[in-house]
C-alpha cells in the first residue's frame, strides 16, 4: 500500500521513520519483486536506508540490490545481502 503525500505530511511519517531507525540497532530492508523489478527498492526505502547509514546502523537487504538508477547509492551504503536467509541476521 502506498502512503499518500497528505498522510506523510499530516502524520510526519518521514521523521517518524527516522526516529524508529534511530532507536534500533539494525535495519532490515525487505525488498521483494515489485513493479517488474526483482528486489525492488523504492524512494521511501532509499531514504530510510540513508537514515540508517548516517546513524551507523547495520543494514541488511533480504534480497539482492536491483539494477536501478540509484543502485550505486544503495551499494555505497554496504548493506549485507541475505539472499532470503533470515538466519544470517546478526
Amino acid at each position: 500500500m502506498e502512503e499518500r503525500t497528505e498522510d506523510k505530511i499530516k502524520y510526519d511519517l518521514i521523521r517518524g521513520y527516522y526516529n524508529k531507525i534511530k532507536d534500533n540497532d539494525i535495519v532490515l530492508i525487505v525488498n521483494p519483486d515489485k513493479k517488474g523489478i526483482k528486489g525492488y527498492i523504492g524512494g521511501n526505502t532509499l531514504i530510510e536506508m540513508a537514515f540508517a547509514h548516517v546513524l551507523d546502523k547495520k543494514l541488511y537487504c533480504l534480497y539482492e540490490v536491483p539494477e536501478m538508477s540509484y543502485s550505486s547509492e544503495i551499494l555505497a551504503m554496504q548493506p549485507t545481502i541475505l539472499n532470503g536467509d533470515l538466519s544470517r541476521l546478526v
